[in-house]
């Protein structure tokens, strides 16, 4: 359902279901989490670290995915 919708090119996508990132504990290039609010997008980093943006749809979440 997701993959055919993100860019083409983009290095790995972790997405985790939560920010403890069990199923891949270590930094990714992009990590998406799932919160109550949305989506947060992790840039360079782990599920559990700062989202460069939280509270994105999954339309926005693609849109910033997009390379520019």
């Amino acid at each position: 359902w997701l993959a055919p919708r993100l860019p083409a090119g983009l290095p790995l996508l972790h997405v985790s279901g939560c920010a403890k990132g069990c199923a891949h504990p270590g930094a990714a290039p992009a990590t998406l989490v799932g919160q109550p609010g949305g989506l947060a997008l992790v840039r360079n980093g782990r599920a559990g670290d700062p989202p460069a943006a939280a509270g994105l749809t999954l339309e926005q979440t693609l849109a910033v995915l997009e390379p520019s």
